[in-house]
């Protein structure tokens, strides 16, 4: 079987408990990966990367199936990375705050990918454009 080419250069996926997925794969996972699409260019920061694929992990604690990992292919120029959801707190938040929370992890994750070593690519002014979008889109809160 082959693999599908991702369709723009910022993809969003999700695995989610059947409890969790209206508010992390139907509701968001669309929204963040448009506006990541629509705003930033991978290109702007070197030519390193060509595609970046996160997949949200929202499953019951326990579940040793699905687990967070980085990876870097540098022939294709792509990252994957495959990072956890709190699966407690976005079943007990509201859609808004699952949203706030995926954008956090987002910047988070992108900011650990230094591991990765990804040559011609300025990561740092990467970050800090992401960062700027997500405080703009009103994804980023302070918590009290």
């Amino acid at each position: 079987m082959k693999l599908q080419k991702y369709k723009a250069p910022f993809y969003i996926s999700s695995i989610t408990w059947k409890e969790v997925t209206g508010k992390v794969a139907l509701d968001h996972s669309p929204l963040m990966e448009d506006v990541l699409n629509a705003h930033l260019n991978l290109s702007d920061y070197g030519s390193g990367l060509v595609s970046l694929a996160v997949t949200f992990l929202a499953v019951q604690p326990g579940n040793a199936l699905h687990k967070e990992e980085m990876t870097y292919r540098l022939r294709k120029k792509e990252a994957y990375i495959q990072t956890k959801l709190p699966y407690e707190r976005v079943a007990q938040d509201e859609k808004s705050q699952t949203l706030h929370l995926m954008a956090s992890i987002y910047l988070d994750a992108v900011k650990d990918m230094s591991k990765l070593n990804i040559p011609d690519f300025n990561l740092s002014q990467f970050a800090e454009d992401l960062e700027l979008l997500f405080e703009e889109q009103g994804w980023l809160v302070v918590s009290c």
